[in-house]
């Protein structure tokens, strides 16, 4: 799993769905997700109201697995 995080300024449209002022601070996140022969299964692109998201991450070590972008 590929995972980025920009800020970013929420678009007019969606401002407008989450009672926001166009131009908002905000948070967007790319997703891809990999098979194991790093071929692209699926992403997705969301977009985060910047004072209402937290991130929490938890990691173990487990078998190096290749990085797909390389």
């Amino acid at each position: 799993v590929l995972q980025q995080i920009d800020a970013d300024l929420m678009p007019a449209d969606a401002a407008r769905l989450l009672r926001l002022k166009a131009g908002s601070p905000a948070l967007r996140m790319l997703r891809c997700y990999f098979d194991r022969g790093a071929r692209l299964l699926t992403a997705s692109a969301n977009l985060y109201v910047a004072d209402r998201f937290q991130l929490v991450t938890s990691w173990s070590q487990r078998e190096a697995r290749p990085d797909p972008r390389r």
